[in-house]
């Protein structure tokens, strides 16, 4: 019951009744009836008719003001634990695609090819491969079986080959010369001179071996294309570098087998028969492999041609590389844009507005425990948001409640302007990505 101007006031309901109605906690009820008390005695003491006691600006903030500095707690979280990583995370992938793009603009690059020293750009490659390839096929088709390369395996060995037969070849010497193999301190100068003759012997050895291959290949590529005088002066620079070569070939075969006979002593002919294989596998069979995977290796042509097919590939792939990861980078600014935007800001300020309508209940109770209030309770609002003269984007959540202060968006709308620079960021970074011309070798 309530009483007018100038009499003693009471609540509409005790706390008995409005707990058992469901119309507020226990809790809310005493802090609620404490709030229409002081709202009460303000207007009794101003002399303020009876309909008309309204709580003031002072009043709604007692009862509403904690409940809007809690929706500006969520707000403030919600925005450095969910949104500020994504657009952390969103600036780092921009800084990627940059970098990317940057590597990416830079090819193709420019080829240089072992075979002939020349330097080619992309462009100029791939019609060098074109023209390569008809020459090859014309080649074949005619029965000219030169340009055909080398096995794989024989490339491979032949280039192990040299080092298998230095460390065969040290082994030898240092056994003969007695030297410690692993411990040279013990013999300095035994272990040096071991040392030195293994090294002038294969690498005199491997490059006599590798001038033969190479003369025997010109050689093959002069006689295939009827330059006899080429070809003759070929297979002259063949047989002197070969002679070279066979001379060490021999002494290394021929010493070993001598000090593992001696070393052997008297010994079946199937012993010494396997001994001598073996040192004829490292003296005779190792630098014979080295020669042949080069003089056999296709010709000119067909080695320029895989040069410029191999760096070609890697430059494509090179490029390839940069625009798909870059690419990868700003699709997932895209993503992370469109989340932010559609689904996560709105649960902010959905969750935000949730938090500050809970207001509602108890100051709604507290004009019913006034009671006499002619005026229609307040209805709840949405947040609005509008551009200042200034160009700024202002904007807030509200209860509705007149008076009562709202919750600032603006942290919310720094974010949301952090998000359209990155998106203008990502679109520029997009036009660079799509303005890189494809690959001379894209037809590959």
């Amino acid at each position: 019951m309530t009483y007018g101007t100038g009499t003693a006031w009471q609540a509409t309901y005790t706390e008995r009744e409005a707990v058992r109605r469901g119309l507020i906690s226990r809790k809310d009820y005493r802090q609620t009836v404490l709030w229409a008390r002081t709202v009460v005695e303000h207007h009794q003491a101003a002399g303020t008719p009876r309909q008309s006691w309204e709580p003031n600006a002072v009043h709604i903030e007692l009862l509403v003001g904690p409940d809007i500095e809690n929706g500006e707690a969520e707000l403030a979280g919600r925005l450095k634990d969910d949104v500020d990583p994504m657009l952390d995370r969103a600036q780092r992938h921009l800084a990627a695609a940059r970098a990317r793009l940057a590597a990416a603009e830079q090819h193709p690059l420019l080829l240089t090819t072992a075979e002939s020293g020349r330097t080619y750009t992309c462009a100029e490659a791939a019609s060098a491969v074109a023209a390569h390839d008809r020459t090859i096929e014309a080649g074949y088709a005619a029965g000219k079986t030169h340009h055909r390369p080398s096995n794989i395996w024989l490339k491979r060995i032949g280039g192990w080959a040299p080092w298998v037969e230095a460390v065969g070849l040290f082994a030898f010497l240092t056994y003969y010369l007695n030297v410690p193999l692993l411990q040279p301190w013990e013999d300095w100068l035994g272990w040096t001179f071991a040392v030195t003759v293994v090294v002038f012997a294969i690498l005199g050895q491997t490059w006599l071996a590798h001038h033969a291959a190479l003369s025997h290949n010109q050689a093959r590529e002069a006689t295939a294309e009827n330059h006899r005088q080429h070809a003759e002066a070929a297979r002259t620079r063949r047989t002197r570098y070969l002679l070279g070569a066979a001379v060490i070939a021999i002494a290394i075969t021929g010493g070993m087998i001598l000090r593992g006979l001696a070393a052997l002593g008297d010994v079946s002919l199937g012993t010494s028969i396997v001994m001598a294989l073996l040192a004829a596998v490292t003296g005779l069979l190792m630098p014979t492999m080295a020669y042949l995977a080069i003089a056999l290796d296709g010709s000119r042509i067909s080695r320029e041609r895989d040069s410029l097919v191999a760096g070609l590939d890697q430059d494509f792939t090179g490029q390839t590389d940069y625009k798909t990861g870059a690419q990868g980078n700003l699709d997932l600014v895209t993503e992370t844009v469109h989340v932010v935007t559609q689904k996560l800001l709105p649960d902010i300020c959905a969750s935000v507005q949730a938090t500050v309508d809970t207001t509602h209940g108890r100051y709604n109770f507290g004009r019913i425990q006034i009671g006499g209030l002619v005026a229609d309770p307040p209805s709840k609002t949405s947040l609005s948001v509008r551009q200042a003269s200034d160009g700024a984007w202002q904007g807030q959540i509200s209860t509705g409640i007149p008076g009562a202060r709202a919750v600032d968006l603006v942290p919310l709308l720094d974010r949301a302007s952090r998000l359209c620079a990155l998106e203008r960021e990502r679109a520029a970074l997009q036009t660079r990505h799509d303005a890189i011309p494809p690959h001379p070798w894209t037809s590959r």
